[in-house]
């Protein structure tokens, strides 16, 4: 994440902040601790879901004729 926010990618450091969020979201409903670590086959599942999430949304987009939110989403 530090990388991405040197050479200034917006869209990388957004992605990986919001997986952030989804895993420490995802130990926190699992009543783990936010400092814990995920098992890799847990962070997989995790990343499925984000990926449908964004796939979804940008069908919504498409459908609702906004072209450049579907094309962020994709990205």
């Amino acid at each position: 994440m530090i990388a991405a926010m040197k050479a200034k990618d917006s869209l990388k450091v957004d992605t990986l902040r919001g997986a952030l969020a989804a895993f420490t979201n995802d130990l926190v409903a699992k009543g783990r601790k936010p400092t814990d670590e995920l098992l890799d086959p847990e962070a997989v599942t995790v990343l499925k879901r984000l990926l449908k999430q964004r796939n979804d949304a940008a069908e919504v987009y498409e459908k609702g004729g906004r072209t450049e939110l579907a094309k962020k989403e994709t990205e």
